[in-house]
């Protein structure tokens, strides 16, 4: 993992051993984390700039992903992507002061690493590990049907990212919050994309209605008509990145698996 070289990835600065422990160094996030980011700056205009940055965010997010996919000599996967799992430091490459902050991937503690065989999921590690709001459907049926994962779980969990970075770019942080809640188990509060019906083999799952609905609602928002960079984000992230397949290949969003 140290070997990879990615602005987007976080890379040690020393490691040190202390008696059985060992412990690593990294640069400070001034910033924060992208939650801690959410939460302070306003909404602000969708101006030329501001969604420059975004997108340019988002790229430079994907990249280090398939970076840590696709390793030369050993392929990792991340398995606890998150928000909290992204740090702000400052732009350092823009040639101008800017108040937004260059995003990067950190806490690959859980990063497991295996070849690229396992990309298909009968070859997949078993390692249970992961943060429940990014879990993917897999990490839930899985358990029961006793299937691999691989590092297609990442691709679920930079989709829920994506979606709630695309919220608060167009509506800020309440809207954001009320997302939260518009998701949240009725009794455990349990927020998650996706709702699980049956157990064992015969389980399945469905992305839920009200992600659904935020979809649809941001389909709609004049800001987004079709064609936009905004438009094409969220058709990714429907089409693309937000996709149940724990037993067979999917071409819609919504259906059960």
């Amino acid at each position: 993992i140290r070997e990879l070289k990615h602005p987007h990835l976080i890379k040690a600065i020393a490691y040190y051993r202390r008696g059985d422990r060992y412990y690593i160094i990294f640069p400070w996030a001034g910033g924060g984390n992208l939650r801690d980011y959410w939460g302070r700056e306003p909404p602000r205009k969708l101006d030329g700039d501001f969604v420059s940055w975004a997108l340019g965010q988002l790229c430079g997010l994907a990249g280090a992903m398939q970076k840590l996919h696709s390793a030369q000599n050993s392929a990792c996967r991340h398995g606890d992507l998150k928000p909290e799992n992204i740090l702000c430091f400052e732009d350092t490459r823009r040639s101008y002061s800017s108040s937004q902050p260059f995003l990067v991937i950190a806490d690959v503690g859980l990063a497991k690493v295996h070849t690229l065989a396992t990309e298909m999921r009968n070859e997949a590690t078993r390692t249970m590990n992961g943060t429940v709001m990014y879990e993917p459907p897999e990490a839930v049926l899985l358990l029961t049907k006793k299937q691999p994962r691989s590092r297609r779980y990442d691709v679920w969990s930079i989709g829920c990212i994506y979606f709630e970075f695309l919220i608060w770019l167009l509506y800020g942080k309440a809207e954001l919050v009320r997302f939260g809640d518009d998701i949240a188990h009725p009794v455990n509060r349990t927020r998650q994309f996706f709702d699980v019906s049956g157990a064992g083999v015969s389980g399945a799952a469905r992305i839920k209605p009200n992600v659904q609905k935020w979809m649809e609602w941001i389909r709609r928002d004049p800001r987004c008509p079709p064609n936009t960079a905004i438009r094409k984000v969220l058709e990714l992230i429907c089409t693309r990145l937000l996709v149940i397949e724990v037993s067979k290949p999917r071409t819609d969003s919504s259906g059960s698996a």
